[in-house]
């Protein structure tokens, strides 16, 4: 049975340039929960912003303030949602010591996303919009997975590839989403890349 995840709640974030106050923090953490109820049971086009406001118990209105679009909502909560997992499962600098402990992060890792589909697919809809906002964020992000290096690597290495690492993941997952490749072959790919990057960089020395 697919893990239950509760999303990370935001401790703080902006309203434009203000500073949100607790109550509108809460209010957001509840949205990013309902968010992520909805779109794990029926996938992208369960993801409407009514039902966002039913479940959570926030005012569309307030949604809408927090959240420019439905497609930007979708973003957020699968850049949250994927970004806990893999920091789980091990990326972080002090987990990640040896390609042996960066490659069983990536297996497991790709193991516990699959257990979510509609999550997923939710995420890659949402990837594809002509969203400004989406379309903003995506170019200022050089890598979703990127941590600090670990100790002893340089920090220009881990983040040329984990740069490449991300291309090959988002790569194979629009291919998954739309039936051209397997989620294990996605899993594969990262691995070699990741592999070749670690042996080419000498990042592991």
């Amino acid at each position: 049975m697919a893990a239950r995840w509760t999303p990370q709640p935001a401790t703080e974030f902006f309203i434009g340039r203000r500073a949100a106050s607790q109550a509108q923090i809460d209010k957001y953490n509840k949205i990013l929960e309902a968010a992520y109820e909805l779109a794990d049971k029926g996938g992208y086009d369960a993801l409407q912003m009514r039902a966002v406001s039913d479940v959570s118990g926030v005012a569309l209105a307030t949604i809408y303030r927090y959240f420019k679009s439905r497609d930007y909502l979708a973003y957020i909560l699968g850049i949250s949602w994927i970004a806990q997992v893999v920091g789980r499962h091990g990326l972080a600098p002090e987990k990640t010591s040896s390609l042996r402990a960066l490659r069983r992060t990536i297996y497991a890792s790709a193991a516990d996303l699959k257990e979510h589909p509609n999550m997923l697919q939710t995420f890659t809809r949402s990837m594809l919009t002509s969203d400004p906002l989406v379309g903003d964020d995506r170019r200022h992000i050089t890598a979703t997975f990127s941590w600090g290096a670990p100790k002893g690597v340089r920090q220009k290495d881990w983040e040329t590839m984990t740069y490449y690492m991300d291309l090959v993941y988002w790569a194979g997952l629009l291919r998954w989403t739309y039936g051209q490749k397997d989620y294990e072959g996605i899993a594969r790919d990262v691995d070699g890349v990741a592999t070749m990057a670690v042996k080419a960089l000498e990042i592991f020395k």
